[in-house]
């Protein structure tokens, strides 16, 4: 193969066409080792452009290895071999393999060239912010003068434009042919995401605050990134779905930002109009939060108002003042007149023995004595009750004075020869009869037993 030197060597073994496989890492170490400045016997510029000659076989398998390599070297090499690949200048957006595989990675090619010349750009741009560390970005960001963060969130979003690009390319190559070499590109490339969405993301943040203070040409710039980065966004999130089927662990894509659309609307009615929304920046002072806190409250709270309209309200029935009074009348009546009880309801046996009793031969002088509706106090004249069972047949009873079927003067039909109430050694037992619940056998003619009549 015509190879002088161990950088030759490990060139033609890393880019040989041969096979599907990735590069191996001991020849791409040796690449990088070379290029930057340590191999004694190849010079950095003679290195470089040796390895460029390499994409220019026309065969994809070769121009695909070489660019992996390339994209490698930005970062670990540094800023002079950035700066050197950002000003190179070959045709590969028209590179065309006729063969089958060809075929279907000419477009992986094409776009996987256009971000690495993207980063290298970004990364071989002094003061860059991608070459500050990355716990030390934070603050850079809030450090740079506004015509400076406008500059380089337009750097950062043609990077993430072009690796967002290769997302289509990669899964079509991926599901026809199931390369290494393939896979390990969208594994690189993927790696490379993550980090610089959340740089691209806090930058245009940091821009928006300051949005309403902008000139209209630079707010216009800022309005066409922020559409831009909407874009990015929908696509990123397809391309980590490829990341499912590779064989590499290690992926961690970031959290993709969700703004409202308000935001677009307002930035435009600001370019258009040249007036920002009223109260906008004074709101922000006086609360004491950025206009991404203020937006998360907003959502909070819609989300609140949505939540509470989902719920029914308890229905209430509309009460007429007609219908209000009576209930009202009624409740007081309850509280302060006490309604005599029923006693006909509690017992149905007292419409037969009341009925009986009225049967019975009443002198007309004598007024009609009012009935009672005690069932114990029924038939005093019984002689052979229990006095246990009877408590108003003893003298035990309060109640004797004001019972009037207990004294004779108050009932004529009672022979004067019957006491009020028998001796206790003279009372006879009661018949066992079930049927007739009062003691004495009776016709139905005369329920209250011998003697009355």
């Amino acid at each position: 193969m015509r190879a002088k030197s161990n950088f030759e060597k490990s060139l033609l073994k890393a880019t040989y066409e041969g096979d599907y496989d990735p590069p191996k890492e001991k020849h791409v170490q040796t690449l990088l080792w070379a290029l930057q400045g340590h191999d004694m016997e190849t010079p950095v510029d003679h290195g470089f452009s040796l390895m460029t000659q390499r994409l220019m076989t026309g065969r994809w398998a070769t121009a695909l290895k070489t660019l992996v390599i390339l994209h490698r070297g930005i970062e670990q090499i540094g800023q002079n071999f950035a700066s050197k690949l950002s000003s190179l200048k070959i045709p590969l957006e028209d590179f065309n393999d006729p063969s089958e595989r060809g075929s279907a990675h000419n477009p992986v090619i094409r776009e996987y060239w256009g971000f690495i010349h993207a980063k290298a750009e970004c990364f071989g741009k002094r003061g860059s912010i991608m070459n500050v560390e990355s716990s030390e970005r934070s603050r850079a960001i809030e450090k740079m003068a506004n015509s400076d963060l406008v500059k380089e969130v337009s750097l950062m979003m043609n990077q993430l434009h072009s690796l967002v690009k290769l997302g289509p390319a990669c899964h079509q190559a991926l599901r026809n042919y199931h390369l290494k070499v393939t896979q390990n590109l969208t594994f690189l490339v993927l790696k490379d995401s993550t980090p610089l969405y959340r740089v691209t993301a806090l930058m245009l943040d940091r821009i928006v605050d300051k949005f309403y203070k902008l000139p209209k040409q630079q707010a216009t710039i800022i309005l066409e990134q922020y559409k831009k980065f909407e874009t990015c966004t929908r696509m990123l999130s397809q391309f980590f779905e490829v990341a499912r089927h590779l064989p590499y662990s290690g992926l961690n894509p970031p959290t993709f930002v969700n703004r409202p659309k308000e935001v677009v609307h307002s930035m435009k009615r600001y370019i258009e109009e040249g007036e920002a929304p009223e109260g906008g920046e004074e709101v922000y002072q006086e609360l004491g939060l950025s206009p991404q806190e203020l937006e998360e409250q907003r959502k909070i709270l819609e989300q609140y108002e949505k939540e509470q309209k989902k719920k029914p309200p308890p229905r209430q029935e509309p009460q007429r003042e007609s219908q209000r009074e009576p209930q009202k009348q009624e409740t007081q009546d309850f509280l302060f007149e006490p309604q005599k009880p029923d006693i006909t309801a509690q017992n149905p046996k007292i419409d037969y023995i009341m009925s009986a009793y009225n049967q019975s031969q009443v002198p007309q002088s004598q007024p009609q004595q009012p009935q009672m509706g005690n069932p114990m106090m029924m038939n005093p004249m019984m002689t052979g009750m229990n006095p246990m069972m009877n408590p108003y047949m003893t003298g035990m009873n309060p109640m004797m004075g004001m019972n009037p079927f207990m004294t004779y003067s108050m009932n004529p039909m009672m022979p004067s020869s019957q006491p009020m109430s028998q001796p206790q050694n003279n009372t006879q037992q009661p018949s066992q009869n079930s049927s007739n619940p009062f003691g004495n056998q009776s016709s139905s003619s005369n329920p209250f037993g011998n003697g009355l009549i």
